[in-house]
């Protein structure tokens, strides 16, 4: 093309990027612009078009004269979606002036050419159709959503019925994976895995790496996997005690059976003695990963109340899996005897299965206060020796 007219459709850095973009592909061309008029100097300072013209308004382009030994022989439209959906005021522009040669650059930097035919097809497709997808789809994807939500717990559910099934075939020793863990149980270190949502910021968190700290290497080689979550505060922590750390892809389509059946594969290619799941979801999640995988011990770890005190947080059918993956696990382990006895009573879960151990308190991680130092604060605070100061708060 000897003459190309390029139009202002959006911001005038995307303009200009098409007009660049332009002047590589066609270098001889000489380039006109149509473009808004707060624009209109920083485009003629450029120096880069013969001709630059003002665009008050969208109207404003069929109101321009263009005789024939000007007509240009291309006309470019930048787009700065992918498709030019919103954009059919510009595109009839090169269609009502008969410009044979259309071209569109979009924010994705794709530079495509049409003929005057082509053009007229291509714009009702994408102006006509992408305007009716978009009133489409936002209803199709609820529908959808609620599908994919509705499969997940069919297929949640699903597994935990044959989890229960493989359960009881264990305890009388009939689970088809038994004999792959005798000689597991048998070596001087066993494999525990360590199986908790999100290694962010949180008590259950700081509890699992003070745990770690504390677990006996020589008998017990950890492992912990977790859900790869943008919060991974914990992680560096986890793997400066030698642990290594196993993320599970949470963003399958049905996601809650996506994560048991990832976890239900790392465990069959790398079997363990012990399965230690961390808060509800992963409790619920590990007792039926572990039971179809067949780990001989499964524990559960609670550590908080009951999910009936948080229902703004749990879902409905949380209590029917809580209740039907109970009988997996070997026993439970609750921060305290409230949480203890809310979980017994929300699960149905025998109280011989029910462990309290409390949280633990690192005191080589607190602050130690000399004597000669204590003296001295106590006088700045005004406060005898060997007495404590009572401090009254105004509120």
């Amino acid at each position: 093309p000897r003459r190309i007219l390029v139009l202002q459709t959006g911001r005038f850095e995307h303009f200009l990027a098409a007009s660049i973009a332009v002047a590589k592909r066609y270098p001889s061309a000489e380039l006109a612009a149509f473009v808004s008029q707060a624009d209109l100097d920083r485009v003629r300072i450029c120096g880069q078009f013969v001709g630059v013209h003002p665009l008050s308004s969208p109207q404003a382009l069929s109101a321009v004269s263009m005789e024939a030994g000007q007509r240009p022989d291309l006309c470019v439209v930048p787009f700065e979606d992918r498709f030019g959906i919103r954009y059919w005021t510009f595109r009839s522009f090169p269609i009502r002036w008969m410009i044979q040669r259309v071209a569109a650059y979009n924010r994705l930097g794709h530079f495509q050419e049409w003929n005057w035919f082509g053009w007229i097809l291509h714009s009702l497709l994408a102006c006509g159709g992408g305007r009716l997808a978009q009133a489409v789809l936002p209803g199709a994807l609820r529908v959808w959503l609620y599908i994919r939500r509705f499969a997940d717990l069919i297929a949640l559910f699903g597994l935990a019925s044959l989890a229960l099934l493989l359960c009881a075939l264990k305890s009388i020793g009939l689970h088809p994976l038994t004999s792959r863990y005798r000689k597991l149980t048998s070596q001087k270190s066993q494999r525990v895995v360590l199986f908790i949502p999100s290694l962010g910021l949180g008590g259950a968190q700081r509890q699992l790496i003070s745990f770690l700290k504390h677990l006996d290497r020589a008998r017990w080689t950890p492992e912990v996997v977790t859900l790869d979550t943008t919060d991974k505060f914990f992680a560096q922590l986890v793997q400066e005690l030698n642990v290594p750390i196993l993320y599970l892809d949470p963003h399958k389509t049905l996601w809650k059976f996506g994560i048991i059946c990832q976890l239900i594969r790392h465990l069959y290619d790398n079997p363990c003695v012990v399965l230690h799941s961390w808060l509800h979801y992963a409790v619920a999640f590990g007792a039926v990963a572990g039971s179809i995988a067949g780990i001989p011990v499964v524990v559960g770890s609670f550590r908080s109340e009951r999910p009936s005190r948080f229902p703004w947080f749990y879902p409905k059918w949380q209590r029917t899996i809580d209740v039907l993956t109970g009988p997996m696990s070997t026993c439970f382990i609750a921060n305290s005897n409230a949480v203890r006895e809310e979980n017994r009573r929300w699960a149905f879960i025998p109280r011989q299965k029910l462990i309290t151990i409390y949280n633990g308190i690192d005191t080589e991680e607190c602050l130690r206060v000399e004597d000669a130092q204590r003296a001295r604060m106590k006088r700045e605070l005004q406060i005898e020796l060997g007495a404590s100061k009572k401090i009254t708060y105004p509120f």
